[in-house]
């Protein structure tokens, strides 16, 4: 089962480094769907980031593996750098705010890995404007993939959660760890 967890890792971090032949010697038919606006993140799909962040964490906390919080910092960075376009773009909304909530739970653990303040800011922030926003959701899965990592983030505004633990990781550049999937 680890292996299969170490060779999703490695093609999320082929797809980010937009290194087509480690994609397509790992997942063929994911690799031709890779196009260069992937570069950094995963998609155009905002919602999926929190999960996809969350993901990475448990795998960090499993493994252990120096490489995969510099992967997360990457993607929340570039998913921060564009909330002037989300925000400016009427059809779509705010995606930051929108699901943000589901985003604290990463940003937390950015924080938490890097020490970087910022991070840990931009949970505090989207938390609270959820929280305070008071909105109903009306579709069960959309309720369901927001309740699960906000529930995460509760532990993070706990006493247990004592701030930064700064870890030795890389932040720097990576080389992915390819591992190719056993059958």
């Amino acid at each position: 089962m680890l292996e299969r967890a170490h060779w999703v890792i490695d093609t999320v971090h082929a797809w980010q480094d937009g290194n087509s032949n480690v994609l397509r010697h790992l997942n063929s038919q994911v690799s031709e769907t890779w196009s260069e606006k992937f570069r950094d993140g995963y998609d155009e799909e905002f919602w999926t980031y929190g999960t996809t962040w969350e993901a990475l964490k448990q795998y960090y906390e499993l493994t252990g593996r120096k490489d995969v919080p510099s992967y997360l910092q990457r993607s929340v960075d570039l998913a921060y750098r564009g909330t002037g376009e989300w925000k400016s773009n009427k059809g779509r909304g705010s995606l930051l705010s929108e699901f943000a909530i589901t985003l604290s739970p990463g940003l937390a653990a950015l924080y938490e890995y890097t020490g970087n303040q910022k991070y840990w800011v931009w949970a505090l922030e989207g938390f609270a404007s959820q929280a305070e926003a008071g909105a109903t959701i009306e579709r069960l899965g959309l309720f369901a993939q927001r309740f699960r990592p906000s529930q995460r983030f509760l532990w993070y505004l706990s006493k247990e959660f004592s701030g930064s633990q700064k870890r030795e990781v890389s932040l720097g550049s990576t080389s992915p760890h390819v591992l190719a999937p056993e059958h």
